[in-house]
């Protein structure tokens, strides 16, 4: 299919045009090998509500582009253009439409690179994009016989997640505190938690919290990710507070997670990390993972602005 520029009409999603974006983005991640859209994109979709922004570009009715704004701010796109529909200005449309939707222009719009593949990094190239963030997928196998280490220091306890509010509201606390500067992660409240908590995928047992006995306050947690029937579990949230950090929590947490996916069915494991964080970088190949994947997130002004 041969797609004219000229007549895209790019336009806010319509709900009736979910299940097309949804199609393209499968499409796109079977084509190139990698998922097209993350998790907080998907999210976005599903809702179709702010403060996500999405947009649509379409030819003759259908779907061949989409680009997600999940917090309406620019710092972390999503764009995805069908297998057919590439290098025919699609990608710059919908990054047109984005630049005069928005206000405050003065700000770059960040658009993540999943694979960070040829394709990608040419488009970026056109635009002037720079690289400005990197994020690893790393992954390790788990066997049923494997054995892990999971004595917490003296005085701390976990179990798993029991449903309340209080442990909802202080898992959603001790996650600001562990990730206050963090661009998504520090920022989740607890309607971003209630969403999750709705997914097929949530087990409360695979929200693995520790607690100071002395004081009752939570100091750590280890959120696993396992969908029935996948192979693979995700490391999906470790988050330790600050001012418990560098007590020899870390390891021990991360392999009461390990221990629950193995338990669960899984027969390997992957995680998401920060490219230039050396330290957990460090900490999981010690444990056995290794770099499978990256993305990249490219910076890119628009024309307005500059």
């Amino acid at each position: 299919m041969k797609i004219d520029a000229q007549n895209l009409d790019v336009h806010p999603a319509r709900p009736d045009e979910v299940d097309a974006v949804l199609a393209l983005a499968r499409s796109a991640a079977k084509s190139d090998g990698v998922a097209a859209l993350n998790e907080e994109s998907l999210f976005a979709l599903e809702r179709l509500a702010p403060p996500a922004r999405v947009l649509v570009a379409s030819r003759e009715g259908t779907p061949v582009g989409v680009l997600v704004d999940a917090q309406s701010d620019a710092s972390g796109c999503d764009l995805v253009t069908a297998p057919d529909a590439r290098r025919a200005g699609v990608g710059r449309a919908l990054l047109v439409a984005l630049d005069e939707s928005r206000s405050d222009t003065a700000t770059p719009v960040r658009l993540w690179a999943h694979g960070d593949l040829p394709a990608a990094q040419a488009f970026a190239a056109s635009l002037g994009a720079r690289k400005a963030r990197e994020l690893w997928r790393m992954t390790r196998p788990l066997t049923a016989d494997e054995t892990f280490d999971v004595a917490l220091p003296a005085g701390l306890v976990a179990r798993g997640y029991d449903g309340s509010e209080r442990e909802a509201q202080a898992w959603v606390d001790l996650n600001a505190r562990a990730f206050a500067h963090h661009p998504e992660q520090g920022r989740m409240t607890l309607a971003d938690f209630r969403e999750r908590e709705a997914q097929e995928w949530f087990d409360p047992a695979g929200l693995i919290l520790v607690w100071d006995e002395a004081s009752g306050e939570l100091v750590a947690s280890h959120w696993t990710k396992h969908e029935t029937g996948d192979e693979a579990g995700e490391v999906y949230v470790v988050a330790v507070a600050p001012e418990c950090q560098g007590r020899g929590i870390a390891g021990p947490l991360t392999a009461l997670g390990l221990a629950h996916l193995r338990d669960a069915g899984a027969s390997s494991v992957e995680l998401y990390v920060e490219g230039d964080n050396e330290p957990a970088k460090a900490t999981y190949a010690r444990r056995g993972f290794v770099r499978a994947a990256h993305d990249v997130m490219y910076v890119h002004t628009p024309a307005r602005a500059m």
